[in-house]
């Protein structure tokens, strides 16, 4: 590999390392040591409650695959913890970087129940898949966050609802539920 190919790795690396960073600050939490490599301390990130995987892309699409969140759900559940997916999309410019975070239904309902006057509407308008993956769209989830509306994705086969928020909206609402400002939801 030349070093085009090098720096390209760095440099996502770099990125990927950074998201991670944000996430244990930004939870009040700490980054795992070796990106959860290590048998007994799985996962990018965690607190007290929530363990999160972290994932950073300089594409305008990212492709979830239904084997990372079910290890992570696995490793959630033996660390009694809730579980929340990262993803970020960058750009050169810090001022346009996306951050959309992504935990079950069931978590959010929990944890929001208040919020969740809809529930038939958010799964009836979720978009569905049998397949093993989604494609992520920066512009879709931009576009509907905008809109005031969830981002809504359901594994059927497995009866699993993803839901997104933004990251400010995640903070906020799961990790500093005191302040009470949100954007979507207002």
């Amino acid at each position: 590999m030349g070093y085009g190919g090098s720096h390209e790795m760095n440099k996502r690396h770099a990125i990927g390392k950074s998201l991670e960073k944000r996430t244990a600050k930004k939870s009040k939490g700490k980054v795992t040591i070796g990106s959860g490599n290590i048998w007994f301390d799985k996962e990018d990130c965690k607190n007290e409650d929530w363990l999160f995987q972290c994932k950073a892309t300089d594409k305008d699409k990212y492709t979830l695959k239904l084997l990372d969140i079910d290890k992570l759900i696995k490793n959630s559940k033996k660390t009694e913890r809730n579980w929340a997916f990262v993803v970020e999309f960058n750009s050169g410019n810090v001022q346009e970087r996306t951050c959309y975070i992504g935990t079950s239904y069931e978590i959010l309902d929990e944890e929001l129940a208040e919020l969740f006057e809809y529930r038939d509407t958010v799964i009836e308008n979720a978009v569905k898949t049998n397949g093993k993956q989604i494609t992520l769209s920066k512009d879709e989830m931009d576009e509907k966050w905008l809109k005031d509306e969830w981002i809504d994705y359901v594994f059927e086969k497995q009866n699993l609802v993803l839901c997104f928020l933004n990251e400010t909206d995640f903070y906020k609402l799961l990790i500093d539920p005191e302040e009470k400002i949100y954007g979507c939801l207002t």
